[in-house]
């Protein structure tokens, strides 16, 4: 899901981690992720991370990823097109 930002880093989150991956049908993901979503999944990681420094919770990798599922995977489990050139 993840692959041009660095927030992860900062809560010693792997991307090939199961934090960072779904369960999707073929029929959704079936080519290369369009630029919408990959602006949507970095917007959602910055905003993430925005609320876990709010929260005072820097490295707090539970938190960034209470708010990564409200931000990204929430999301793409209502509207699984976001995969998609079709979900935009």
């Amino acid at each position: 899901m993840v692959g041009r930002n660095a927030h992860h880093s900062h809560y010693g989150l792997d991307l090939n981690g199961a934090w960072n991956k779904m369960e999707v049908s073929s029929f959704y993901h079936y080519s290369r992720h369009p630029d919408d979503y990959h602006n949507f999944v970095l917007k959602g990681m910055e905003n993430a991370h925005y609320r876990v420094m709010d929260a005072g919770g820097f490295g707090n990798s539970d938190l960034f990823l209470k708010y990564f599922y409200e931000y990204i995977k929430m999301p793409i489990i209502r509207n699984p097109n976001m995969l998609n050139k079709t979900g935009w």
